[in-house]
């Protein structure tokens, strides 16, 4: 289908314009641009916007991916098969025997078949008009165009009354009519151009619209139509109403709807990130996607004329696209479904080509955006094409003439991995980025809807209710009709009815309950939902999820219906290959798989599903160690056409993909069920075996007041309090409903709040188990009344649209002392000596872990800071990413030589280190300090029973430690091969810290 990347062209009216705004910028003798500096200006930005569609002469044809485009530009129109527009255009007598020039276009009463006459005649236009193609100035196609214009200017877009949707006459159509004049233009009469204008200024009289008020992404088609017009015939009047359109100066209005405005209600961009269109529904990838095209390349043809745009609220353009586009986008251009609404169902349309529409509308803004962002922009672009390849197939000439530019200066350095947590209260979205993976939920609330219908997406019913989406590499997953076959009944994430539903059924449904929302420190979140169920209103439940580093915890509780209906929380469904034969691992054991199998297991503590690519596994912890899960391996069978009765593909094919789904049975009429599970992306499955044997995460409550976790990986509590009243967990106390989140970060203390309900009063209490010396800052919002000996904060939520709040505190040395080291009396005191000083941190707000074991990475950190270690770090090692709070010390071990790795460039961070491998790290790290150590022998050793088991690798570094006494064993043994916990690791470090 052409047009997919829509490029919208206007026309012009020849009137002296009616507003007081415009009067005061144009003269009745400029709307007719009758000097031939005017034309020069005019044929100019022709020009300008021309080559935006074929991409100006410049290009080399016989570049490869160029040729591929040229070639694809060419089949669409006329092909081999005979299927090209050109080859089906009805002409001459065929022709007015069907009263059609398309013969599957010939409904007079359907609006969108004008509208797709004119994308195919524009597709023809633009074959005609690229440079290397094999119909360029070919005059038999330039013939059927032009006849095919007049046709569609006698008998469908005509001065007449408009039927059907008013969309297609205000905006569908002219767009891609202006487009075709403009890339025929020279081979058009005035007569004909006049004619074809008079037809848009008749449906596009204005930009207030016919009796539809224009916001958002329709108000800035409506913008385009008018400005792209004007320069058909130097309608300067025109230019202005595209112009100032934007920021609703025209038609005597005020700005109330100007688009560059953040809102706080209805269609537009919220200060969080959000886009909402049609008043209730998340929509970034899709009408904001378009909003963001159709606006740059609007601004882009007004750069540098008179017409520019210039309104000062135009800056909040350059935060779009880190604040609502930006955090949508996958490492490889995959734009996430749960911002595009109906789009999904669009079998032509599906993850990888929205996303490619969006790095074009990006690449286009960089054109006109300031030196800073517009090289932000080719970062992040640079990025995403060097990941994907295959825009290149889709994009229009010029996108591809300016991408290879943009790939090929070494000056611009590709982004790398997103590493962000943000949460868009506003339309109930959040999104979890992290090396390697990707996490979007999508919920629904009073204000945000729980899918959006009409003969699109008529499946779509939970699509909004607490769906996750787990991308990595697995760049198929959502896409490779994934819609047309997936069971719409088991979505990951959600808790639903499993009674039958009609297709498009309580579409536009908003949630009763108003706690749904989350909190974030730009790096890690929690959000949360209270589900009302659109198909079972007595199916209600609390349901959280907490986006921790390596690792996404899943909780629900209060689960209740009374409708006689099995009621169910899918863990997961995900797309296997085509044999449907990835293992699944359950407790150390694989599970059939065949497809067909299925099964209701029982003491489940662990699981793990294999990726249908490298990157791609999941694994699945079950925080509780027993769980009963069900398991289902199956081939579906669907069709777009079940989904989308509006635009289906030609035939409407049956697709069979394999699927496997896990599940908790909650049984039918639940009274108070719950559940808890844990995502591990990209985990092997013998790494999901030792996250569930010791895992980084613990449930604080998984209740009717608060869903609390804490994450000791990164000293991370997050809470989510669901009712009014003092409530406490995980050493948070808060007086009514409230997200919070701390993390202890050294001497940092940083906490975040937000209000998901929005109360009236919006003043939240908020008291911390914690003390601390000195405020580093905080929110206007949020006033400090204690330090010591608890932290209390007042949080004015009023008005504050769900939005976070932050403070931070550092913790005061020598007051820090942890609940949990009371059995470890011979490392507490240097335990707590050293998290004074910053140099160890608790796994809780007071606990230590102290029996816990240590990994590579966190002793490498503990190293670091206990000597002060400083150098340029050194970032090869393979599975080492920046975004990781250890990433910067193992990088100085790296550079100084302390940490090698392994052969295979990798350090194994998260592997638990053995007591050789600590002195082997020790004895490099203080000799890189300047330490001068005497070099140990073989005889030191000696003393020990268990010397045999040294590796001949460490041997010299364990006898030097012994010799100048910085380890001792335990009088007899060694225990080379033994791991260390958290608290033997203390009082090690603190050895060495005391000895500098």
């Amino acid at each position: 289908m052409v047009g997919v990347f829509l490029l919208s062209g206007k026309t012009k009216k020849w009137v002296c314009m009616l507003t007081l705004t415009s009067l005061l910028l144009v003269s009745c003798e400029s709307l007719t641009g009758g000097n031939a500096a005017a034309e020069d200006t005019f044929g100019r930005m022709r020009t300008k916007w021309k080559e935006t569609m074929t991409g100006g002469n410049s290009y080399d044809p016989k570049d490869p991916d160029i040729a591929r485009r040229i070639q694809m530009i060419d089949s669409e129109v006329s092909n081999d098969k005979k299927s090209g527009f050109w080859d089906t255009m009805q002409k001459d007598a065929a022709s007015a025997e069907c009263k059609c020039i398309w013969t599957d276009l010939k409904n007079n009463g359907a609006s969108a078949e004008i509208t797709e006459g004119y994308d195919r005649l524009k597709a023809m236009a633009l074959a005609y008009s690229t440079k290397g193609g094999s119909l360029e100035k070919n005059e038999a196609l330039k013939a059927d165009i032009i006849r095919g214009l007049d046709w569609m200017g006698d008998n469908r877009y005509t001065v007449r009354k408009a039927y059907g949707n008013w969309w297609d006459w205000e905006i569908g159509a002219p767009l891609r009519l202006e487009d075709t004049m403009i890339l025929m233009y020279n081979d058009l009469t005035a007569e004909q151009r006049t004619k074809w204008i008079a037809a848009i200024d008749h449906h596009s009289p204005n930009q207030a619209g016919l009796g539809y008020e224009y916001w958002g992404a329709n108000r800035v088609w409506r913008a385009k139509v008018h400005a792209v017009r004007g320069i058909l015939d130097g309608n300067t009047a025109k230019l202005v109403m595209g112009r100032d359109g934007l920021s609703d100066l025209t038609d005597g209005h005020n700005g109330e709807k100007n688009v560059f405005r953040y809102v706080t209600s209805v269609d537009g961009f919220y200060a969080d990130g959000s886009f909402v269109q049609h008043g209730e529904f998340a929509y970034n990838g899709g009408y904001g996607n378009s909003f963001l095209q159709e606006l740059a390349g609007l601004m882009y043809l007004l750069k540098g004329t008179e017409w520019e745009v210039k309104d000062p609220e135009a800056v909040n353009v350059w935060k779009w696209v880190y604040d609502s586009f930006e955090p949508f986008m996958y490492k490889d251009g995959q734009l996430m479904d749960m911002v595009r609404g109906r789009e999904i169902s669009r079998y032509y349309f599906q993850d990888d080509v929205a996303g490619h529409k969006l790095i074009m509308g990006i690449m286009r803004l960089s054109q006109v955006a300031p030196v800073e962002h517009a090289a932000a922009y080719k970062s992040m672009i640079k990025y995403w094409v060097m990941n994907d390849p295959t825009f290149y197939d889709v994009a229009t000439l010029n996108m591809i003439v300016l991408a290879k530019a943009t790939v090929g200066h070494e000056s611009v350095k590709p982004r790398g991995e997103l590493v962000q947590n943000k949460m868009f209260n506003q339309m109930a979205r959040a999104v979890h980025h992290r090396p390697g993976f990707a996490l979007g939920l999508s919920m629904f609330s009073k204000r945000i809807a729980n899918y959006e219908a009409n003969p699109e997406n008529l499946r779509g019913w939970y699509t909004g209710s607490g769906m996750t989406y787990l991308y990595n590499n697995d760049d198929t997953q959502y896409a490779d009709e994934f819609w047309a076959t997936v069971n719409p009944y088991r979505l990951p994430g959600t808790t639903v009815t499993q009674k039958t539903i009609k297709s498009g059924d309580q579409q536009g449904f908003t949630n009763t309950k108003d706690w749904v929302g989350g909190v974030t420190n730009g790096t890690f979140g929690a959000a949360g939902m209270e589900l009302v169920s659109p198909y079972d209103t007595t199916l209600t439940a609390k349901k959280s999820w907490f986006m921790f580093d390596d690792e996404v915890v899943a909780l629900g509780s209060d689960i209740i219906s009374a409708d006689n209906n099995p009621v169910e929380t899918i863990i997961d469904n995900r797309k296997l290959n085509e044999s449907g034969s990835n293992t699944l691992t359950v407790n150390g054991a694989a599970k059939p798989s065949s497809l067909g199998w299925s099964e209701s297991m029982t003491g489940v503590q662990w699981a793990h599903q294999a990726g249908n690519v490298e990157g791609s596994d999941v694994g699945y912890f079950f925080p509780e160690g027993a769980a009963n899960v069900n398991g289902l391996r199956e081939s579906r069978k669907g069709k777009w056409g079940t989904i989308n009765v509006l635009q289906a593909p030609k035939g409407n094919p049956e697709h069979t993909r394999n699927y496997l789904s896990l599940w908790f049975d909650h049984g039918t009429n639940p009274a108070g069920a719950s559940y808890q599970y844990v995502l591990l992306p990209n985990k092997s499955a013998s790494q999901t075996a030792s996250y569930a044997a010791s895992p980084d995460i613990r449930v604080l409550a998984n209740n009717s007041a608060v869903h609390a976790v804490h994450e000791s990986g990164s000293g991370t509590t997050a809470a989510l309090f669901w009712n009014d009243g003092v409530m406490s967990a995980g050493g948070i106390t808060v007086n009514k409903r409230a997200a919070v989140m701390t993390q202890t970060q050294g001497k940092e203390l940083t906490i975040s709040i937000s209000d998901p309900s929005r109360s009236e009063d919006g003043i939240i209490e908020v008291e911390l188990d914690r003390q601390a010396v000195s405020i580093v800052g905080t929110d206007p919002r949020i006033t400090v009344t204690q330090t010591n000996p608890t932290i209390k904060l007042t949080v004015n939520a009023k008005d504050s649209l769900g939005a976070v709040m932050q403070a931070k505190f550092t913790i005061p040395a020598g007051s820090i002392s942890f609940q949990d080291t009371g059995r470890y009396a011979w490392a507490s005191e240097q335990i707590n000596e050293l998290a004074a000083k910053g140099i160890v941190n608790g796994t809780g707000a007071n606990t230590f872990s102290p029996g816990a074991n240590v990994t590579r990475s966190d002793f490498i950190v503990l190293l670091v800071r206990a000597l002060g270690l400083k150098a340029e770090p050194d970032m090869s090692f393979v599975d080492v990413s920046s975004a990781q709070y250890y990433a910067q010390a193992v990088g100085i071990a790296k550079r100084l030589g302390i940490a090698e790795g392994g052969a295979d460039g990798r350090f194994n961070p998260k592997q638990e280190i053995s007591r050789q491998d600590m002195m082997v790290l020790i004895s490099r790290a203080l000799k890189a300090s300047g330490r001068t150590l005497e070099a140990g022998t073989a005889a030191d050793l000696s003393p020990f029973t268990d010397r045999g088991q040294v590796a001949s690798y460490a041997a010299d570094s364990v006898a030097t430690l012994i010799k100048n006494k910085v380890v001792e064993g335990d009088g007899t043994s060694l225990k080379p091969l033994a791991t260390a916990t958290r608290a033997e690791t203390a009082v090690l470090i603190h050895r060495i810290y005391s000895s500098r």
